[in-house]
This record gives C-alpha cells, sequence and structure tokens, in this order.
C-alpha cells in the first residue's frame, strides 16, 4: 500500500459535481480492478466472514421459507468472467446481501390528491431522487413496499433500454415506488449505489435483458455479480467517494491507497479540463454562428457593400419583373398567386439604400410546393427520378438523394432553391443541382427567374430564425405558403446583389474554415480524453 500522496492543483471549476455524478461508476470501477491487481489487502478482515455471517442473520427466514438459499459456489465458479479482486474480496451476487422487491401496481383511477406517493423512473434523475413530480395513489400498499431511508430504488422496466438499471438512494421518507421500478434493501447500499453506477453493473444487465422488451428482471438483479470487500474497506471507499464527490479531499490523508486515489484525481481533472474545452469551444461555435448572422443581417440592410450611383434602381428592376411575371401568367408557363398584402409603414423592419426597393418575396418567384408519395411508390434502388422526403436529404448546400420514385408528383427543377415548411427543420433550405427532382410536401421550391437565387438564399439564411418562430399546427407543425410569398424582401439592383454574393462568399469560407478548424481541436480533444480513459481500464 502505498503512502504520503502529494498534495494535487486540482482544476475546480463549475463542472466538478456534474463531471463526478456522471464518471462515479467508472471511478468505482476503476479503483476496484487497481486494487485487484495489487493482490494486497487494505485490512485484516475477509469478505466470506461477511458473507457467513450475512447467512446466519438470515438463517430463521430460510427456516420458515420467507427467503431461498443462495448457491454462493456458482458465483465462484463465475468469478474468472469478471476480474482479479484483492485476496480477501469475494464475488457475490446481490441477492446474498440484501433483498430485492418488486413495484407497486396501480391502476390509474386510483391515482388521487391523497394518498401513498409513488417514486417512478422519471423520478430518478444523475443517480438522485427528484420528489417534485411524485403521483400519489389510494392502492392498497404491502409493508415492503414502503422504502426506507437509504433503500435503492431501481428502474427496472421502460421505454428506453438506456434506461434500464439507472437507480439512487432514497433519502426522504414515505415513499412506494411503481411497477417499473424495484427496490433492493441492504446494509450496504451506499457501497451498492456506486457498483449500480459502473459498467461492470450495466453490462451484466444489458447481457441479460429480456429480448423484444426493456426490462431488467428480478431474477437478474438479484443474481448480479457484486465484487465485495470487508465491511472496513468498503467504509474507507466511501469515505474517499463522500469527500471526493463534496471536492474536499484531505491531502494529508490516505484514505485507502494514495497512489490509486492520485491516479483518480488525475482522471477527474482531464474529463473537467475535457468539459471546459468542449464548453469553450461550443462557446467559440457559437460566437461564429453570431459572426454568419451579422455578416447576413449587414448584407440585407444594404451596408456589406458600397452602393454605385450608376446602378438601374431596384425599383425599376420590380416594374419588369411584375411585367415579365405577368406574360409568364399569360402564357400559362406559371400560375398566379392570390393576390398578396399592400406593404404598410409600420412593416418596415429597417432602413435600405435610396436605390433599393421594398418588395414582398412572391413579387419576384414561382413557389412550388411538394405532395406526398406513399412508401410503395418510392425505391431506394435509384429506379426513376431523384425524390426528397425532408432535409435529411438535404447536404450542406446541395441534396443528397437516397430515394427514387417511378410515380413522381411535382418536381423541382435545377436551380430552385428547396427549403423546409414542416417539422423541426422549418426554414432549411438547399439549392437543387439536379435536372429533375421530386419533393414531398415537407419541402416546397422557389424558383428564381429574375433575380439572384444565391441572394435569396442569403436572405433566406437570415430569416431562419423568424421562420421558425412561424410554425403552427399540432403534431407536426409548418409553415404555409403565406408565410414565405408574403415575406417582406429588401431588393437591391441586380449589380449590387452580385456584389453582395460575392462578398458573402467570402466571409462564409472564412467562417467555414474557422468553423473546421474549433471542429478539429474538439475531435482531437474528445479523442485524447477517451485514449486515456480507455487506458485506465484496459486491464480489466
Amino acid at each position: 500500500m502505498s503512502r504520503g500522496r502529494k498534495a494535487e492543483t486540482i482544476s475546480y471549476g463549475s463542472f466538478w459535481e456534474e463531471i463526478f455524478n456522471k464518471s462515479q461508476g467508472f471511478y468505482f470501477q476503476y479503483i476496484v480492478s487497481r486494487l485487484g491487481r495489487n493482490k494486497g489487502r487494505l485490512s485484516d478482515e475477509n469478505a466470506i466472514d461477511l458473507l457467513k455471517t450475512l447467512s446466519q442473520e438470515k438463517e430463521p427466514l430460510f427456516k420458515e421459507r420467507k427467503i431461498s438459499k443462495v448457491k454462493s459456489e456458482e458465483v465462484k465458479q463465475n468469478s474468472g468472467l469478471l476480474f482479479e479482486l484483492p485476496e480477501n474480496w469475494v464475488w457475490c451476487k446481490l441477492e446474498e446481501i440484501g433483498e430485492a422487491v418488486i413495484g407497486l401496481t396501480y391502476k390509474p383511477s386510483e391515482i388521487s390528491e391523497n394518498g401513498t406517493p409513488v417514486l417512478r423512473a422519471n423520478n430518478i434523475q444523475d443517480n438522485k431522487i427528484q420528489y417534485d413530480d411524485v403521483v400519489k395513489v389510494t392502492a392498497k400498499v404491502r409493508d415492503k413496499q414502503i422504502a426506507n431511508i437509504g433503500d435503492i430504488v431501481i428502474c427496472v422496466r421502460s421505454g428506453s433500454a438506456n434506461l434500464i438499471g439507472k437507480s439512487a438512494i432514497i433519502d426522504r421518507e414515505g415513499f412506494s415506488f411503481g411497477a417499473f421500478m424495484s427496490l433492493f434493501r441492504s446494509r450496504f447500499n451506499d457501497y451498492i449505489q456506486l457498483f449500480m453506477t459502473s459498467n461492470l453493473c450495466k453490462n451484466q444487465i444489458n447481457d441479460k435483458k429480456s429480448t423484444g422488451i426493456n426490462q431488467l428482471t428480478q431474477a437478474t438483479l438479484r443474481n448480479l455479480l457484486l465484487p465485495l470487500p470487508p465491511l472496513s474497506e468498503q467504509k474507507m471507499i466511501l469515505n474517499f467517494f463522500n469527500d471526493f464527490r463534496k471536492n474536499q479531499l484531505d491531502e494529508k490523508r490516505e484514505y485507502f491507497d494514495s497512489e490509486i486515489e492520485n491516479e483518480v484525481i488525475s482522471l477527474h481533472q482531464a474529463q473537467i479540463y475535457n468539459h471546459q474545452v468542449k464548453t469553450e469551444i461550443s462557446h467559440q461555435l457559437d460566437l461564429i454562428r453570431q459572426l454568419r448572422q451579422a455578416f447576413l443581417r449587414e448584407a440585407m440592410q444594404g451596408k456589406l457593400v458600397p452602393q454605385d450611383e450608376a446602378d438601374e434602381p431596384a425599383e425599376i428592376l420590380l416594374e419588369r419583373i411584375k411585367a415579365e411575371k405577368e406574360k409568364l401568367i399569360a402564357e400559362k408557363k406559371i400560375k398566379r398567386d392570390k393576390p398578396l398584402p399592400e406593404i404598410k409603414a409600420e412593416e418596415i423592419p429597417f432602413e435600405i439604400p435610396n436605390n433599393w426597393v421594398w418588395c414582398r418575396l412572391g413579387e419576384l418567384i414561382e413557389l412550388v410546393s411538394g405532395q406526398h408519395i406513399e412508401t410503395t411508390d418510392y425505391n431506394e434502388k435509384g429506379e426513376g427520378f431523384p425524390y426528397l422526403t425532408g432535409p435529411s436529404d438535404f447536404g450542406e448546400v446541395f441534396p443528397n438523394p437516397t430515394k427514387w420514385t417511378t410515380k413522381p408528383k411535382v418536381f423541382a427543377e435545377k436551380d430552385d432553391i428547396l427549403i423546409t415548411v414542416k417539422g423541426s427543420g422549418v426554414g432549411k433550405t438547399n439549392i437543387s443541382n439536379l435536372d429533375k427532382v421530386v419533393i414531398s410536401r415537407q419541402l416546397m421550391a422557389i424558383r428564381t427567374r429574375f433575380i439572384s437565387r444565391f441572394f435569396i438564399h442569403y436572405f433566406l439564411d437570415n430569416s431562419f430564425d423568424l421562420l421558425q418562430s412561424e410554425k403552427k399546427g399540432t403534431g407536426i407543425p409548418g409553415i404555409s405558403r403565406e408565410n414565405i410569398l408574403e415575406k417582406l424582401f429588401p431588393l437591391p439592383p441586380l449589380p449590387e446583389q452580385k456584389r453582395i454574393v460575392e462578398k458573402l462568399e467570402k466571409l462564409m469560407k472564412f467562417c467555414d474554415e474557422l468553423e473546421a478548424g474549433i471542429r478539429e481541436s474538439k475531435a482531437q480533444a474528445e479523442s485524447l480524453l477517451q485514449v486515456a480513459l480507455r487506458e485506465a481500464l484496459e486491464p480489466i
């Protein structure tokens, strides 16, 4: 056993408890495996004696057939599947050291403002009990189903596989627990809870999960294999974890093994540093997002490039566009949309240059609404026309089709701007680089015959948050044709549109390069941490 742990300089930060709560199971498993590799002992006690004492205490219950005897020899046969323990520890089943109790079943009609408060899976958050969303029931509750302070409540059934096995120690009296929960009661629950948060426990649960349903059976729970130390050594480890959790480790004290303690502290420091790096990187990425928006905002307000008095005023351009649209309507090449409302002075959000003009987007574009195609009418074999069902088929700029159809309904053409109009991705855009592509009802195509499609594309990027705020409807909310057609649009002269687009392309490329460098740093930081954590548990 090592002596003289050096005082460590620890990066405290605001992440200490958050990282600890997520990592305590990992630290527990690391400590147990390292102690096992040392092949020594921390005390003169032996865990086998502890198991014998517990078995003797249960003997009256065995005789009364209230509980069944445990075949502890099975544990010894399976111990090779796990890893080596200190010589005075032992692998045991949970049922050898405690009792599992099935949760309370109740009917919806038994939920009441008065009654017994019942804990459910959603009450377990970050290995702690949250008591602010507890139902009360009038159902009959058995004595065993009333939890005691110190009992562990465990999620044993859920629609989400990730929730199975999550647990917490109850620290208030008077609660029961629901049918999708189980309770474990023993005198060693503080130590057992550390085990419950480790991959050593989670991997056993995953190996035994019922097929077809996310469930941890009572048999699997009772037969989980736990590395059991003598009582005094449990206390040593728990004292370390209790002070570690509060960031109040005594630098002059050896809790159980100073070398292992320092290794755990170093792992914790590495995780805190990585979290700080990721937080700073997220902040930098947010700043770049804000920078992009600032460039787009400046562009749409006519502040990004200087105006040229020689440019034809946008007002003349707008009149010419209206005349050309009328001609196409008369030739039945496009359809006439509903009349657009007049622009009122109070609608105008900002000033624009004198040679620009305010208009509605619908005055400049043709808007094509997509239509739904039944799943039986499209394929993933490349047969027919490409079919886009939503933003999941979008790339950075151009779409990446994954489906095709031989029964097309609505086509988008090459150079159309594709915009998402339903679901969480409302406002996301791509530019079609395909001669003909079929679009679903989740998309619309904006056809720009008269002005720069790239300028409109940047305008829509600038309007993303606004379009998101305009979503309506239950189920799958979305925006209507009117949300797009009636959008106020600051129209510059054609030559200035070109200058703005060229400038924005350079600025967006600059932002892309900044973002790529930051994301690379994030990936490197995460990779280094994963290597460190993997190496820490490699011998297991």
